[in-house]
């Protein structure tokens, strides 16, 4: 494996995959945690605008805008695709994919790929290392919220 590998993420969440796709389209604020934010914690909320060219951001309480990616890809209830640079230029954006996998009614398997890591030439394997970790904190929120209903 390369530095620059894609960076795959698989884990299943008690819901369907409507319900999962909702959650993390309508409901981001609810579970994203504030400290994993560019402003950090405090009176923060995270969207994301549906549909292609749509915005994933921050919004802070004042109104302040961190624009995080755009979305690339916009087909619920199985897939959702954007250009993710949170806290860096777009120009340096890594493509991140995320699939809904209905595994029965109430059942669904989640896969995110990331890559373009490459862009990040020395550093790519140190970002994909902070993003591995990062996945890692950030989902247990994301499967809680969509098995709480």
């Amino acid at each position: 494996m390369t530095t620059a590998e894609p960076l795959l993420t698989i884990f299943d969440v008690a819901c369907s995959a409507d319900h999962a796709f909702d959650v993390w389209t309508t409901r981001t604020g609810t579970w994203w945690p504030k400290d994993h934010t560019v402003g950090g914690a405090g009176d923060v909320d995270v969207v994301i605008e549906a549909g292609v060219g749509g915005r994933l951001l921050e919004r802070r309480g004042d109104g302040t805008e961190h624009v995080w990616g755009e979305i690339t890809t916009w087909e619920p209830p199985s897939r959702l695709g954007f250009r993710w640079h949170i806290g860096r230029p777009a120009e340096v954006a890594t493509d991140v994919e995320v699939r809904f996998l209905a595994q029965g009614a109430d059942a669904t398997r989640v896969e995110i790929e990331q890559q373009g890591f490459e862009r990040f030439g020395e550093q790519a394997g140190v970002l994909r290392t902070r993003n591995v970790v990062g996945w890692g904190s950030l989902l247990p929120h994301f499967t809680k919220a969509a098995e709480e209903r």
